[in-house]
């Protein structure tokens, strides 16, 4: 079996903060290549706040110029909710002998009890949570012991290719932190700098940073 990884979000706008994150974790696990799925209607989000998806999915395809190895999955790109759960198995089915990672951050490992049928999605797949490089368990002292017994000690990118090696990532039933340096940038902090007019060639590829203007994608945004 091979493994194929997979970084879920909103991306609304995607940012250097995803995209250095996803390179670096691509790298540290010696893969050629990782991917990006955005999704089009999150359970978490009310549609009426987001930017449609035809503009974030352009503004992905912008921004993977210039990280040509990562790239995008169009899985969730649908007018139905989305969950993780379903998402992977579908990418497991529709690919014979390849088993699916999704990426987290370590804050979302907190809150997997609430996310949609967690407990398969737990059982059935790998996880790979991005840490700060000064992380440690206590942070996840109320974490839910259903999830709490299923995350293993925290590596750090230099070590990132024993998951594979040593651990047979991709198997399921595990949460595998992974130490990453810290990116000091959000999307919701590049909405309220674009509704202000402020600078983004610092947080976001210049031809993303083009696009939000072009279309004035968050002129009136401060969420």
């Amino acid at each position: 079996m091979s493994i194929r990884v997979f970084m879920g979000g909103t991306f609304d706008p995607v940012h250097y903060g995803h995209l250095r994150i996803a390179d670096r974790l691509r790298v540290a696990l010696g893969l050629s290549e990782l991917a990006l799925i955005p999704t089009a209607r999150p359970p978490h989000k009310p549609q009426e706040s987001m930017t449609p998806v035809e503009h974030r999915v352009a503004m992905i395809r912008l921004a993977l110029e210039e990280f040509p190895d990562l790239s995008v999955c169009d899985l969730e790109l649908n007018d139905t909710v989305s969950y993780t759960v379903d998402s992977l198995r579908s990418l497991r089915e529709d690919n014979p002998g390849v088993d699916p990672v999704f990426v987290v951050g370590m804050d979302a490992v907190a809150e997997l009890s609430t996310w949609h049928d967690y407990r398969s999605l737990l059982e059935e797949f790998d996880l790979i949570a991005i840490a700060r490089p000064d992380h440690d368990r206590s942070s996840l002292a109320d974490c839910d012991p259903f999830v709490a017994r299923r995350i293993r000690p925290a590596v750090d990118p230099e070590d990132a290719i024993s998951l594979i090696e040593r651990d047979g990532l991709g198997a399921g039933g595990r949460i595998f932190p992974v130490r990453l340096p810290a990116e000091a940038v959000s999307s919701r902090q590049i909405r309220r700098l674009s509704a202000t007019g402020g600078p983004l060639n610092a947080l976001v590829p210049a031809d993303v940073a083009l696009y939000i203007q072009r279309h004035q994608l968050y002129e009136r945004s401060h969420r």
